[in-house]
């Protein structure tokens, strides 16, 4: 039997998204980031979860949603890449 796909919803601006929850590593809140140089918008840096670094990637700028600052309380989801 098929077991259902388990999904985290986020809400991106105005915008609904739903991530596999098999991908996800973890939900955190803002860390420090450190800045990355790259030619994609959407990267604000970088960030180390659970002693890996990884890329700290905007979802409102991928998906060209309305801008908002950054704070401390906006949340992280780390996933493993290509989930």
């Amino acid at each position: 039997m098929t077991q259902p796909l388990q999904v985290l919803t986020a809400r991106v601006g105005e915008q609904w998204v739903a991530l596999a929850v098999d991908a996800i590593i973890e939900v955190l809140p803002m860390l420090a980031c450190s800045e990355a140089h790259s030619s994609r918008h959407e990267v604000l840096g970088l960030v180390i979860v659970r002693d890996e670094v990884m890329p700290l990637i905007d979802l409102r700028r991928m998906f060209g949603a309305a801008q908002a600052a950054v704070r401390l309380d906006t949340p992280l989801i780390a996933v493993r890449a290509g989930g």
